[in-house]
């Protein structure tokens, strides 16, 4: 990690990006089928459109929900 990396915890576990990542970014990055998936931080489900604007924060706790069909 650089100093320019922020440390975010995904599912519990600890995950490393750079500064200024946003959601977008990090759904990118897990390879997470943006129609198939939904991210919460800290319990808050965050709208897809807002996901490539959100940047995200040092020590967030982002849970990634597959959507699964049928309910």
């Amino acid at each position: 990690m650089t100093g320019s990396d922020i440390t975010v915890h995904i599912n519990g576990q600890p995950f490393d990006l750079p500064s200024g990542s946003t959601l977008g970014d990090l759904a990118d990055r897990l390879d997470a089928p943006w129609d198939q998936v939904s991210l919460e931080i800290d319990h808050q489900i965050v709208p897809r459109d807002l996901w490539p604007s959100h940047r995200l924060k040092a020590g967030e706790h982002i849970d990634v929900v597959t959507i699964a069909p049928g309910g």
